[in-house]
């Protein structure tokens, strides 16, 4: 295998781990990706020479010295390369990151204080691109809408008008009425 091959199979692996982490809130050092990388070399530099000829199974591969030099060789060559990917995905990943917690905030704080003189009870649910605010319309009800971070100050006032509107037609409707979702199983 080309050593091209083995640099955009590692790249693509590690990418996909790095965003996987840091979405989760794991914060692992550059070592440790480094380490992953390596163990990923052997394990695809393995599996070619499996694919050889080799036996299926890894755990009766043992590594003879001119594997062990191929590794090496390859690791060497592509080792810069990588160290400079894994920092440069972890800052892109971090400060994705961070923008999105940045969005999330501010929405929740212009949410709360569009709400605060209406005199709903609401609760703010942030999302990566907008923000899902139920508000209680009744004692057994509640009714969703969705703020994007993109338009937000019409999105807000639009559906806190909208809300108030109907609270005010349930109220006049009285307390035998709900909103409920429609099931696929009933036919309409």
């Amino acid at each position: 295998m080309d050593k091209s091959l083995y640099l955009t199979t590692i790249k693509k692996r590690l990418t996909e781990e790095i965003r996987e982490h840091i979405k989760s809130g794991a914060s692992l050092s550059e070592l440790n990706y480094i380490n992953k990388a390596l163990n990923d070399l052997k394990s695809i530099y393995k599996g070619d020479m499996m694919l050889d000829g080799g036996l299926a199974l890894a755990r009766f591969f043992a590594w003879k010295s001119d594997d062990i030099a191929g590794v090496s060789k390859i690791w060497d060559e592509i080792h810069p390369e990588l160290e400079k990917h894994i920092a440069d995905t972890i800052k892109l990943y971090k400060s994705r990151k961070m923008v999105t917690e940045i969005k999330q905030l501010s929405a929740q704080a212009k949410i709360k204080e569009a709400m605060e003189g209406t005199g709903l009870k609401y609760i703010v649910i942030p999302q990566t691109y907008r923000a899902k605010v139920a508000v209680k319309i009744g004692d057994r009800n509640k009714v969703i809408f969705y703020v994007t971070y993109k338009n937000m100050d019409e999105d807000i006032q639009r559906n806190i008008s909208a809300t108030q509107s109907l609270i005010s037609l349930l109220t006049t409707m009285g307390k035998g009425v709900s909103i409920q979702k429609l099931m696929p199983y009933e036919n309409w």
